[in-house]
């Protein structure tokens, strides 16, 4: 929550994912070595001086808790970041289609 924007609808989802049964379904697991893989960021577009955005892929790897399933989770996203008061903070998500 302190790296992203209070005033976000970002925030939010996150608030309400967090506080709601929903989380009960999130797989504990542990990160395998690379844990990171076919890491990509580019696309930076600034929108004004306090807001930018930039696309960020990446595969993240992992083996789940309950099972010992060996899962391949894989991100292509653009985050959009604001300056306020405090710094930057992450403000929304976008997934790349």
């Amino acid at each position: 929550a302190k790296e992203m924007d209070p005033d976000s609808y970002q925030y939010e989802v996150a608030k309400k994912y967090s506080t709601s049964i929903d989380k009960q379904f999130f797989a504990s697991h542990s990160l395998l070595s690379p844990a990171f893989t076919d890491n990509k960021v580019g696309n930076f577009i600034q929108i004004t001086p306090d807001a930018f955005s930039v696309e960020i892929r990446f595969v993240k790897h992992m083996r789940l808790n309950n099972g010992g399933k060996v899962v391949k989770d894989a991100m292509n996203d653009i985050f959009y970041f604001v300056r306020n008061e405090d710094g930057w903070r992450l403000a929304a998500l976008k997934e790349v289609a």
